[in-house]
């Protein structure tokens, strides 16, 4: 039996990992080596180039790895586990966060991401990061609302 996940759910969820991610890309931003960084940048293109091809697989697996090394970038060893948790309790909803109108929007807000945390804003990292998990927020609701 899969535990339906509620609006308020969602809300404690997202909102919990708006700062949470965002502190890690703040973090990220002061720590990350500059190998990290470029294979931050790799990633990016991965994504670009998956949304572009419509590899929904790759581009989903890219989407994750972007997050997980920004995450592991904090050099904060509680983050991922935390954060974790957190993606745990909202996938068994099955909606899905990649789907058609949030695609280019998604992989836009992790260039974003990416162009701060590259030219060193920890400040704009942070924002970015946080409004990319807020649109997340506001797509899950949505899809919600849909089915």
């Amino acid at each position: 039996i899969v535990p339906e996940v509620t609006l308020e759910d969602l809300m404690e969820i997202f909102s919990i990992r708006e700062y949470l991610e965002g502190l890690a890309a703040r973090l990220a931003t002061d720590h990350m080596s500059r190998v990290e960084v470029n294979a931050l940048e790799q990633t990016i293109l991965q994504t670009e180039a998956a949304m572009q091809a419509g590899d929904l697989e790759v581009l989903a697996k890219a989407s994750k790895a972007f997050h997980r090394q920004i995450l592991r970038g904090a050099r904060n060893s509680r983050l991922p586990k935390l954060v974790s948790l957190l993606y745990d309790a909202h996938r068994p909803n099955g909606l899905h966060q990649l789907q058609d109108d949030r695609r280019a929007l998604a992989v836009a807000e992790h260039r974003r991401i990416f162009e701060a945390i590259h030219a060193g804003d920890a400040a704009q990292a942070e924002e970015a990061m946080r409004a990319h998990i807020h649109e997340a927020f506001q797509h899950q609701v949505k899809m919600l609302h849909v089915e």
